[in-house]
């Protein structure tokens, strides 16, 4: 399925008026704003082109600026649905919809109305995914985009490629982040290097791995992974003095999951693997805990952020005889609301907002934390592209992210993240989360603490 695209420009153009009634706590200065001017019926006024700006970089214009915002198809959806996932109400613009019309409620982007773009892709399909990237860069030439999970790889590299600057919650190894990509991207989350040794360690602390213990691991035959595998995890493994015992890799096309998870599992039971080591998608390893079942093979598993294994949604649908009891490290929030912890400060500040500007009311948990996804790295955006100032481009845009520091702004699905000059991926703690068929969901079991890495 081609990408489709869909304009959500919400709140006023360049000549007109937009009066809203902002509530008391909601922190849009702290997201880079200029307070907003009040309007005569009591509400603020914005956004409205300031005299003197102008076209300062591709996508902005004196009236405003184009961002892209990648969002999973509804076919995609519906195919997850199928095997079980728990996934989201609505489309991904209409989570988008209430952030931009909030943003441009207090006066855009320096005067310049915030216009976003959603492309739809199919994270199943490297093709898809691929034409998403050029549609961005070469057919609606945005300023700079945000993706969610399931866009990853080359076609992050493609974004990278168009000179896109781009916020993402997808993982990407060290060579791609810097050396491919260029520093284009930042990623909310750890990279996959310090990912795969933060959870090497932690499988190592925690008893579950040793060198007593045979493991298997699997990925898929995707260039990126290929190489950090081979060259990061597999050496680190062995350092911390692992046995693995054997390993498989699957092809990057996925159709052929069912019938690989048959060999797959066959190799692992007949080398006598004790614990199964997950790097690859949510796709592929729901085939594998089925055959895995059908061969009367019963090991541990662990999971990481490594391919978003540690989600609530991409996980709902999984055998439950085999992912039960499955520990998990992360670095999102998955598991707090479970483990009766109270939302935090970040994520109620965005459920405020996403309610007062006409939200869709939630559904499920896959909502939750769309929503959360939506705020957070919306608001990060904003922020960057605040501080630019009115000569908006994009590499002051980059610059900015990399001056934040320490960065809580409506940080809703980790803990704070941090960004300095040559860090591009923001989050440095993780926690574990423990899977439960009573659920079918994670809970968190271990707070969270910084990583070695």
């Amino acid at each position: 399925m081609s990408p489709s695209s869909s304009a959500v420009s919400a709140g006023a153009t360049a000549d007109e008026t937009v009066v809203s009634d902002t509530p008391a706590g909601f922190s849009i200065a702290a997201l880079g704003a200029s307070p907003p001017v009040k309007s005569s019926q009591g509400g603020t006024v914005g956004p409205r082109a300031p005299a003197g700006l102008g076209a300062t970089d591709r996508g902005v214009t004196k009236e405003s600026v184009l961002l892209g915002w990648l969002a999973i198809d509804e076919s995609a959806m519906a195919q997850g649905a199928s095997f079980g996932m728990t996934t989201p109400s609505y489309p991904g613009g209409d989570f988008l919809e209430p952030f931009v019309k909030e943003v441009n409620a207090a006066g855009g982007i320096n005067g310049r109305k915030l216009s976003a773009q959603v492309v739809t892709y199919n994270p199943l399909s490297m093709d898809d995914m691929q034409s998403a990237c050029v549609k961005l860069g070469e057919d609606l030439k945005v300023f700079g985009a945000v993706t969610p999970f399931g866009y990853y790889g080359d076609a992050q590299v493609c974004l990278a490629s168009k000179e896109i600057p781009t916020v993402t919650m997808n993982p990407a190894s060290v060579d791609t982040l810097y050396r491919r990509e260029k520093g284009w991207i930042r990623l909310t989350v750890m990279s996959k290097d310090r990912m795969l040794k933060n959870w090497v360690d932690w499988a190592v602390t925690s008893g579950l791995a040793s060198g007593s213990k045979k493991i298997g691991v699997w990925w898929q035959d995707v260039p990126e992974d290929q190489a950090v595998v081979n060259d990061v995890l597999l050496p680190y493994m062995k350092s911390r003095g692992l046995n693995v015992a054997s390993t498989f890799v699957f092809s990057s096309d996925n159709t052929r999951a069912p019938v690989e998870s048959t060999s797959a599992v066959l190799r692992f039971k007949s080398a006598n693997v004790d614990v199964v080591w997950p790097v690859g998608n949510y796709f592929v390893n729901t085939f594998f805990l089925t055959q895995a079942k059908a061969q009367d093979f019963h090991p541990k598993y662990t999971a990481s952020d490594f391919a978003q294994l540690s989600l609530d949604t991409t996980s709902s649908g999984y055998e439950t005889s085999q992912w039960d009891g499955t520990k998990a490290v992360t670095v999102l929030l998955t598991g707090e609301m479970a483990a009766g912890k109270p939302t935090r400060s970040s994520g109620k500040e965005c459920l405020d907002v996403h309610a007062k500007f006409g939200g869709k009311p939630l559904q499920n948990n896959a909502d939750r934390d769309y929503l959360m996804f939506t705020c957070e790295h919306l608001a990060l955006w904003v922020k960057a592209a605040r501080q630019a100032g009115a000569n908006l481009t994009r590499k002051g845009f980059l610059a900015e992210i990399d001056s934040l520091g320490t960065y809580a702004d409506r940080v809703a699905i980790s803990d704070p993240l941090t960004y300095r000059k040559g860090k591009y991926d923001g989050a440095d703690r993780y926690a574990v989360v423990e899977w439960r068929k009573e659920c079918t969901c994670y809970h968190q079991v271990e707070a969270f603490r910084a990583g070695r890495w």
